[in-house]
């Protein structure tokens, strides 16, 4: 977590700088004060990445006040900001190692542009003072590239394995992990600028590849279902920008939503652009049967059950992941709803995405009936529950503890259909569910929807659908 102390005497410019850093990095955490005294007092208590500070306050401007800090060896950046173009404050600012002279007004995005670029810089400081390993690296600038590949070319490596990994929402590798990486002594270990993902490099010499180290990392992956790599091997007279490469492999983690594996070697079609998105109209109408019926959990089975047959197919990632996004509709409240989409638009994974989707429809039950009595609702929830059980209108009113006429009048009443047909919509959509994604025989799906007889169940199949079982499924391979 990145520290930010702005020192600002008019407050409305004092709030506004403080949101839209805040809009920029939520995590950041901000303190304010109104003068150069009082923020002089609290940078020397919290310690802060970076002062952004006014220079014309009262009691204390913002020159004395960096003045007084640097005195007391304060090492952190600093931003100072004037409504004034003044060549001496200027002088004294860059006499007191001032990181930024920023004029106002304020150019959002060319300020944040600065924030952020500082923000690296403070996190390869940090790292380069906790390090304690020679196999660290860091690639946050061309420097650090320019560096790094002089240092490949020191050890006289001729081939280089490159890989990217990504860590998910976590951002750090695990320790364990970590340890045993760093015990290949050829091996380089590179933080990058972008926190969810780490460089590897293994240098080999003499042209001689040693693939029983890359056997191992490949073996270590499997302990960490979190983690995801994508490598390549390269000549390392002949490769490009080590950053360039790192980004190229980071760039193409995403088509682990493709493939299965989490160990993917990299090829030139992974650059290629996606072909562009086109709506299933059967998936969306079979999700819309779905949503009518409140069917929820069902709904987000069928979409992964959709999603892991455009993986089957090999189809491109941002397509798989295009579909899940467009296919998710609102249920719960509107913030549940937008996490979602955002969580599913950032997936990098195909269990990013699975996980979302899950975790998304278990949020709701599987039939959204506040709208309904409560008897009604015990009804339903009976019928979703034990559909595959001989159960009728009798046994559900009976366990109601009410009659049969009445459960019949107030189900229509407030469902708007029968009790029979809600249970033979929900059992044919069981049903269809099978069919499309199981190879279990007919007479096997029949017993598990509720119906002990093969024949009649196909009739009532076909009378509901118009094509038999068998046709169904021919239809849906």
């Amino acid at each position: 977590m990145y520290k930010i102390l702005i020192v600002e005497d008019e407050q409305d410019s004092r709030k506004g700088l403080a949101e839209l850093i805040m809009l920029h990095d939520s995590s950041i955490q901000i303190t304010t004060c109104g003068d150069g005294m009082e923020g002089y007092q609290t940078a020397l208590k919290t310690s802060p990445d970076i002062i952004i500070s006014d220079i014309r306050m009262p009691h204390c401007d913002g020159i004395a006040m960096v003045k007084k800090l640097r005195q007391k060896n304060f090492a952190g950046k600093i931003f100072l900001l004037t409504g004034y173009a003044d060549f001496s404050y200027a002088q004294q600012a860059i006499r007191y190692g001032v990181s930024e002279y920023i004029l106002k007004p304020i150019v959002p995005s060319e300020f944040l542009s600065l924030l952020e670029q500082s923000l690296h810089a403070v996190a390869r400081e940090k790292l380069i003072n906790n390090q304690k390993d020679s196999n660290i690296v860091y690639l946050f600038s061309e420097t650090d590239n320019t560096a790094l590949k002089s240092k490949l070319f020191h050890l006289r490596y001729t081939e280089c394995f490159f890989a990217i990994l990504y860590l998910g929402s976590e951002s750090h590798i695990p320790p364990k992990m970590k340890e045993i990486l760093l015990l290949e002594k050829d091996l380089h270990l590179a933080y990058l600028p972008d926190k969810q993902f780490r460089g590897i490099c293994i240098g080999f010499h003499d042209n001689s590849i040693n693939h029983s180290v890359i056997a191992k990392l490949n073996v270590l992956l499997k302990e960490y279902e979190t983690v995801t790599c994508v490598y390549t091997i390269l000549n390392l007279q002949a490769a490009e920008s080590l950053k360039t490469i790192w980004e190229k492999l980071q760039n193409a983690v995403i088509w682990s939503i493709t493939y299965s594996s989490r160990f993917i070697n990299y090829t030139s079609t992974m650059g290629e652009k996606s072909e562009p998105y086109k709506e299933d109209k059967y998936l969306k109408s079979e999700l819309q049967k779905l949503q009518c019926r409140h069917a929820y959990k069902d709904y987000g089975n069928l979409l992964l059950q959709y999603l892991e047959k455009m993986r089957r197919k090999q189809l491109h990632p941002l397509l798989i992941r295009m579909t899940a996004v467009s296919s998710l509709i609102k249920i719960g409240t509107e913030q549940q709803y937008f996490l979602a989409v955002e969580q599913l638009s950032q997936a990098m994974t195909f269990q990013e995405i699975a996980s979302s989707i899950k975790a998304y429809f278990s949020d709701v039950s599987d039939c959204d009936t506040s709208g309904y009595s409560k008897l009604v609702q015990q009804a339903i929830r009976e019928l979703d529950e034990h559909y595959a059980k001989p159960i009728s209108l009798n046994s559900v009113a009976e366990k109601l503890r009410i009659t049969p006429p009445y459960l019949s009048k107030i189900f229509m009443r407030e469902t708007s259909t029968t009790f029979v047909n809600y249970l033979t919509a929900l059992r044919m959509e069981k049903a269809k569910l099978l069919l499309k994604n199981t190879n279990k025989k007919i007479n096997v799906i029949c017993q598990q929807v509720g119906y002990p007889d093969p024949k009649y169940f196909c009739t009532l199949f076909k009378k509901e659908t118009g094509v038999t079982p068998n046709q169904y499924r021919s239809n849906n391979i």
